[in-house]
């Protein structure tokens, strides 16, 4: 396998083993650390073991430094979205 085969093939390996990760966690409630949002409408956060969380919310830096417990319903590369 060439240099550049190994790369891609281990990009995706990582990519399907970051989204099985993810979904094994579909429909479970998890404590989120939300941060300074990067949009106005979306809290972003992460739990205990580094799945970032987003959740579509008008005012979403009130949620800043808040720990919420969240249901857990998509899952896609990036991380999750629970339940609004």
């Amino acid at each position: 396998m060439t240099r550049a085969g190994l790369c891609t093939f281990s990009k995706t390996l990582s990519a399907a083993k970051r989204l099985a990760f993810h979904r094994r966690h579909m429909g479970r409630v998890l404590h989120v650390l939300f941060e300074k949002p990067r949009r106005a409408d979306v809290a972003e956060g992460y739990t205990a073991n580094y799945i970032r969380v987003q959740v579509p919310l008008a005012g979403a830096a009130t949620l800043r430094n808040e720990i919420r417990a969240v249901r857990l319903l998509e899952a896609d590369l990036l991380g999750c979205v629970p339940l609004p």
